[in-house]
């Protein structure tokens, strides 16, 4: 019967590339890596990380992830963690650490703190990896073996796409193989990349996921029909044979099967240990020959992957109802003397009476390979665990790069290793191009291979192009500059003449853009451009009074404007922008006026307006003079004033005192003339003062003396009629004439004050006028 590996010419499939892509393309967000039932070694203290990777189809300003288990008790759910938040080429890598379980990974990209875009894993795990090796009651050969698949939805296998059941030659077995193709452990399906069933790798799942509540994946490489010498052959490159067909295996095989396993999964996922299984066909050779034997081939693994890997050897040598002592003898002595090699388990008596003399089996009377899991659980107890140091993974090689042109990048990884294989099949660390999707497969000096993220060439381009404004205005007075400004993002923003910063200062007229420039040089497109302008200044301006010689009395207003037939900008002194303007009272300051062909572009200021605005007279009052007369009150003398009787003005009633005929109101404004410079007479007039109600003494007959008794020898006379060239006499009681006083009119108060002796007691006031004489007799005390 032949065993074909399909070929794989070049595997350069990054981190699950293909996994699911008919529903994931129609993502804002993929997850790439990891794939759909991916477990990750765990450490010593219960800890792994979960390597991510992916793509976005804009940008975003983070992505990030976390962890809830599947089924509460199998795991513990993380808060979201950022796991990349420099995010180059919409491709995104990190990773979340979290404790042994079995999750859902959920990864987000957010944007300013908000999440837009979001995918799911459903099944992914913290737990511990196996690689299976040996000959066929590993690999899992027997006719009518009955094997049983995993129960438990956490026990994990490569899937086995790499053989037929047709010969034992490996015909082109892969030198990498993938790392996206994972199934729960099903019975007749086999455990990858080799194995040919599930044997009792599913019945060894179910109880240690059970034993220690975390996921288990195992990659089965080994090899029926195979001795210690056939490995020993295949190491040293030499062709081998198998021992009974005598058919003889591919160059390299059978030890290629598990190099090329280790050096595929173990910078992946990392992997606890090798579980040897292999003796029945060593029957032949000595003790010492079988030690030297294994011993080599387990420093050939860790020659071969740079680590000390954990080998879990088991005790095995029944064939054909014989066991063979110094095959478990050279065993034993190779676990014993083999740093971290530990033992598994002892085979020999379980199901010794084999249906085919050889191959464990599940059979109505015994269940073989339900045996040989319990044995190798019992090996895989808490002392292995707590001595074996497992192998964790190292991060995801990231793919960096730097633009060499606006259409061409330069993609490279930022450290050195043995070999590169890119998707396109270049072989150098550094490629060039302008478009499609790349990624790398690289190894190490020891052959491990690492896998990249997945970066699409045009995506290292910004996706935005700016755009400019001016800060102020585009148009700037000449000898001045002009500021532009563009939108910013996470990009540096370079302009077309080389300055680097989101503003640029141009003082000439040369159109101006921007790129966004990512830290490779990346750039992205143009942005609009502008072409700054610059202007004159005004010439000084002049200003013109409307209607007005720009003297007004208080409480009026002045028109004036500014000759501006450009249409410029307009500035007062007052803050005002208007080309006419009105002013209600004097200004602290001189009034001046400015124009401006630009904001920053002002003509001289114009000469001061001269203008005033006259204070008007203070409100008078009104206060009784005398009998027949009343007279206006103020601060301040005025020139005239103009008199009110019962709200009617009296004509050519000027004077400060006036007389009066009628009992009635009366009110009065004060009113002060001004000439002003051009000659113009400006009267400003009081508001009317309050009025008042006076009322004539008719029983005192036309002319009054008073006040009678007189004191400090002041009295007055008056008359309700004007009487012109009267001669008042004042004489004493005994009839002689103290003072004569010639009035040319008597109609207001006229006042008299004898002083010049101490005047007291009874006088008499002669009055002669018009032929006529009347005498009043006056007391003064």
């Amino acid at each position: 019967m032949e065993f074909k590996i399909n070929k794989y010419s070049t595997f350069l499939v990054t981190l699950g590339l293909l996994l699911f892509l008919n529903t994931r393309l129609l993502a804002q967000i993929t997850i790439d890596f990891p794939v759909e039932r991916a477990v990750f070694q765990r450490d010593n203290n219960n800890k792994g990380n979960i390597l991510i990777s992916g793509k976005l189809q804009q940008e975003t300003d983070r992505v990030e992830a976390r962890l809830t288990p599947r089924v509460t008790g199998q795991g513990t759910a993380t808060d979201w963690v950022t796991i990349d938040n420099q995010i180059d080429g919409l491709s995104y890598t990190g990773k979340i650490e979290g404790l042994g379980g079995w999750y859902k990974l959920e990864v987000r990209a957010m944007s300013n703190n908000v999440a837009v875009f979001s995918q799911t894993i459903q099944r992914v795990g913290i737990g511990e990896v196996f690689v299976i090796a040996g000959q066929s009651n590993a690999q899992g050969d027997g006719n009518n073996a009955n094997p049983n698949s995993a129960k438990d939805d956490r026990v994990n296998g490569f899937s086995r796409n790499y053989f037929n059941h047709q010969t034992y030659n490996f015909v082109n077995f892969p030198s990498v193989l993938p790392v996206d193709l994972f199934n729960q452990i099903e019975a007749n399906t086999g455990v990858g990349p080799i194995g040919y069933t599930a044997w009792c790798w599913g019945d060894l799942g179910d109880q240690l996921v059970s034993k220690l509540n975390v996921p288990v994946m195992f990659f089965n490489a080994a090899v029926s029909g195979t001795s210690t010498q056939n490995y020993i052959d295949a190491i040293n490159n030499r062709l081998t044979y198998h021992k009974y067909t005598v058919f003889p295996f591919d160059l390299g095989m059978p030890y290629n099967a598990l190099k090329t396993t280790l050096q595929s999964m173990l910078k992946t996922y990392g992997m606890r240990a090798i579980l040897w299984h292999q003796g029945e066909f060593d029957l032949d050779v000595s003790e010492g020959t079988h030690v030297n034997n294994l011993k080599s081939i387990i420093a050939t693994t860790r020659d071969n992957t740079g680590v000390k890997i954990p080998w879990v050897v088991s005790r095995v040598s029944r064939l054909n109802g014989t066991n063979y002592s110094q095959v478990i003898a050279a065993q034993n002595r190779v676990i014993a003397e083999t740093e971290m090699a530990f033992a598994g388990p002892s085979t020999d008596d379980i199901q010794p009476n084999r249906p085919d003399g050889a191959h464990f089996a599940n059979t109505n009377s015994e269940k073989g390979l339900t045996l040989l899991a319990n044995s190798w659980n019992s090996s895989l107890n808490s002392t292995f665990f707590a001595n074996s140091t497992p192998l964790l993974a190292p991060d995801i090689v990231e793919i960096k790069y730097n633009c060499l042109s606006q259409t061409s990048v330069s993609l490279k990884l930022d450290k050195t290793y043995t070999s590169y294989q890119w998707n396109t099949g270049w072989t150098g660390n550094t490629i060039q191009t302008s478009s499609g999707e790349y990624s790398v497969i690289v190894r190490d000096g020891f052959g491990n291979y690492q896998f990249s993220n997945a970066i699409n060439a045009a995506n290292v381009f910004p996706k935005f192009n700016p755009v400019v404004s001016p800060t102020v205005s585009l148009t700037a007075c000449v000898g001045n500059s002009v500021e532009l400004q563009s939108t910013t993002s996470k990009y540096d923003v370079n302009w077309n003449n080389g300055t680097i910063g989101s503003k640029l200062i141009v003082s000439n007229t040369s159109p101006y853009f921007a790129y966004f420039r990512s830290a490779q040089g990346c750039l992205s497109g143009a942005s609009n451009q502008l072409r700054a302008n610059f202007v004159d200044p005004p010439a000084k301006p002049n200003t013109t009074l409307l209607n007005s010689d720009g003297y007004v009395c208080e409480g009026g207003e002045i028109n004036l404007k500014v000759e501006n037939p450009n249409g410029f900008e307009v500035l007062w002194s007052t803050g005002e922008k208007s080309n006419n303007i009105k002013l209600l009272s004097n200004l602290p300051a001189p009034l001046k006026v400015k124009l401006f062909s630009n904001f920053d572009c002002p003509s001289p200021e114009s000469n001061a307006v001269s203008y005033n605005f006259i204070k008007n007279p203070t409100l008078p009052s009104i206060t009784k003079t005398g009998p027949f007369s009343i007279k206006a009150e103020t601060e301040k003398t005025p020139s005239k004033f103009e008199w009110y009787f019962n709200n009617s003005l009296i004509s050519n009633q000027t004077a400060q005192e006036i007389s009066i005929s009628q009992n009635g109101i009366y009110g009065v404004k004060a009113i002060e003339s001004f000439t002003t410079p051009a000659g113009r007479i400006l009267n400003c007039i009081s508001p009317l003062s309050t009025q008042t109600d006076f009322t004539i003494n008719r029983e005192l007959f036309g002319i009054s003396a008073y006040p009678n008794p007189v004191k400090d020898g002041i009295f007055y006379l008056t008359s309700d009629q004007n009487i012109e060239n009267i001669t008042v006499k004042i004489y004493n009681s005994i009839g002689q004439i103290v003072e004569e006083r010639f009035v040319a009119n008597l109609s207001l108060p006229v006042k008299f004050s004898i002083r010049t002796n101490k005047v007291i007691g009874k006088y008499f006031v002669q009055l002669n006028y018009k032929g006529l004489s009347r005498t009043f007799p006056l007391i003064f005390e």
